[in-house]
């Protein structure tokens, strides 16, 4: 009896806690189930008193891979993970590629971590400088490990060197993909994948890409007319902006569609790396067709 009454509490507890989320992100939709699980695996033997209910159900949200709730986390995070990373890192293109980390394919497993015993801005802002040392720990290894196979390779024995077996590995890798997954398939997966990550694009990436890839401009045109900065400057923002969509895609087609990483990474370069935004400006003028 004692445990059936536990279990309901926790019931009513996850209810009142998933309305006060959807309250404050109405697009928010998380299995009544998920949250239950989560409170008895943080809270066992005690009632979850104080906790911040609604970063609580996000969290559950993303740790059950929720495509809406990750949409939100990164949204509502994304930006400010990036500022804590960036302090625990040597440059922008570290604490870039680290906060994407964690807001990607690691955003599951660290969420499920996630008691709500304080507010999760609070407990990212925590978690963050453990995850850049990792990180920073990981990419060390990766830089010895090979020098010192390097070593072992210098003898006298012969064989291919390191670079070529990389490069053979990589057009292995690439012709495989390309036979599992063609270019009409990669398109259809994107398609859906273009508006939602072109809405959760900051506005100032948004509109540098529109200017070039959607109206044609050249950067020259886009500083000079527009911006009012240097060649070299738009040059940068757009390299940033089109690496901020590329992620963007990847989260939204890896939470949504039953493709790897290796997949769905392959169709993002393959569109990036031709510049064909043709979806995004027909995405783009379905959207403000159907205001």
């Amino acid at each position: 009896m004692p445990g059936q009454v536990r279990s309901s509490m926790k019931k009513q507890i996850a209810l009142t806690m998933l309305e006060k989320a959807q309250a404050r992100w109405p697009r928010l939709a998380v299995d009544l189930s998920c949250i239950e699980d989560a409170l008895r695996r943080h809270y066992a033997s005690e009632s979850p008193a104080q906790i911040a209910a609604e970063d609580y159900v996000l969290a559950c949200g993303v740790a059950a891979q929720v495509p809406v709730a990750w949409e939100i986390f990164y949204a509502e995070y994304g930006d400010f993970l990036r500022r804590v990373i960036r302090r625990h890192c040597q440059n922008d293109g570290d604490a870039e590629e680290i906060a994407s980390d964690f807001c990607g394919e690691d955003a599951p497993r660290r969420l499920r971590l996630y008691a709500g015993r304080c507010s999760l801005r609070g407990w990212l802002a925590g978690v963050a400088p453990n995850v850049a040392r990792d990180w920073h720990r990981r990419r060390r290894r990766e830089i010895l490990l090979p020098q010192a196979a390097e070593q072992d390779d210098s003898g006298d024995s012969p064989g291919m060197g390191l670079d070529e077996r990389a490069a053979m590995t990589r057009e292995e890798t690439e012709r495989g993909l390309n036979t599992a997954i063609d270019e009409r398939e990669c398109e259809k997966m994107l398609r859906d994948s273009f508006r939602s990550g072109w809405a959760l694009l900051r506005p100032d990436m948004r509109e540098i890409l529109e200017y070039k890839y959607v109206h044609g401009l050249k950067s020259r045109e886009i500083g000079a007319m527009i911006l009012r900065v240097r060649e070299d400057v738009v040059s940068k923002r757009l390299k940033k902006a089109l690496a901020g969509f590329g992620r963007l895609l990847r989260l939204h087609a890896l939470s949504k569609f039953n493709y790897t990483a290796e997949e769905v990474g392959y169709c993002v370069d393959l569109l990036l790396g031709r510049l064909d935004f043709q979806l995004l400006g027909a995405g783009e003028r379905a959207a403000s067709g159907n205001k």
